[in-house]
C-alpha cells in the first residue's frame, strides 16, 4: 500500500489469509477431535462432579472460538 501497488497489497493479503484460514483450521479440528484427551492430559485429578464440568463437548466448543478469534484478528489487521 505505501508503493501505491493495491493490487498486490490485495494479493498478499488474501494469501495471507488463506495460509492463516488453513492454519487455523487444521488446529481447530486436531483440537476438537482431540479434546478428550486433552482434558485428561489438563486435569487428571478431576473424578466425578468435576469431570463431568469438563466434558470434552464442552472444550470443543472452545477451539472454534479461537479460530474465530484468529480470523477476526486478521481482518482487523486488514
Amino acid at each position: 500500500m505505501v508503493e501505491g501497488d493495491e493490487e498486490e497489497s490485495g494479493r498478499v493479503a488474501g494469501a495471507v489469509g488463506a495460509v492463516l484460514a488453513l492454519a487455523t483450521s487444521v488446529l481447530v479440528v486436531v483440537g476438537v477431535l482431540a479434546a478428550p484427551y486433552l482434558i485428561y492430559a489438563i486435569a487428571p485429578g478431576f473424578h466425578g462432579v468435576k469431570r463431568e464440568a469438563d466434558h470434552p463437548a464442552w472444550c470443543g466448543f472452545c477451539f472454534p472460538g479461537a479460530g474465530l478469534l484468529v480470523c477476526s484478528a486478521w481482518c482487523l489487521g486488514i
